[in-house]
């Protein structure tokens, strides 16, 4: 082989793997950028730490209706921050949809925070996915923000006293979210 081609196919090489790197680091930008975004520019990170009490939150949904944490009180409840661009939560939200209703007779309910979105989009995808469980929307990311979240989607577990007793950042399997439920009811 001359050294002619030898150069070609290195250079051939070395385009795949900046084809395949660019998209990585598009991707890796915009996760950065979004949890800048999600914290704010203040450099500190709030977050509620498992045991201790939930704070209270009172957000409206795509129809205008509040739901708060406080109005929960003596159930227990999967806070869930989402939003429908997120793979993870597009998959994940009809499984924890089939736990809260098989569950919510015995005392468990769903808060699905949507973070920084609109009614339209909230509510196009509460349809397609036929969720019934509340979906307030945090559209600044206050709430989002207090309870530490840097990553979508979040789940944080509350005990029928208010208390936070676990946080999954990522991804939960419909028996991730009864173990972790189903005991504390």
């Amino acid at each position: 082989m001359t050294q002619s081609k030898r150069f070609v196919l290195c250079r051939n090489r070395s385009l795949d793997l900046l084809t395949w790197l660019k998209p990585c680091f598009y991707f890796s930008f915009a996760v950065i950028l979004f949890s800048v975004l999600l914290v704010g520019c203040s450099g500190k990170i709030e977050s509620v730490q498992i045991g201790e009490q939930a704070r209270d939150f009172s957000l409206p949904d795509q129809t205008g209706k509040f739901h708060s944490l406080a109005g929960n009180k003596g159930s227990v409840v999967l806070i869930r921050f989402w939003a429908d661009w997120c793979p993870n939560c597009k998959e994940e939200m009809p499984r924890i949809d089939e736990v809260y209703r098989n569950l919510k007779n015995k005392g468990f309910v769903v808060l699905g925070v949507n973070v920084k979105q609109g009614e339209e989009a909230v509510a196009a995808f509460i349809k397609e996915n036929r969720i019934s469980f509340p979906t307030p929307m945090d559209k600044d990311a206050a709430v989002a923000k207090t309870y530490g979240v840097v990553g979508l989607p979040t789940t944080f577990i509350v005990d029928k006293d208010g208390n936070i007793r676990e946080k999954v950042m990522g991804d939960m399997t419909r028996e991730d979210v009864e173990k972790l439920v189903k005991p504390l009811l």
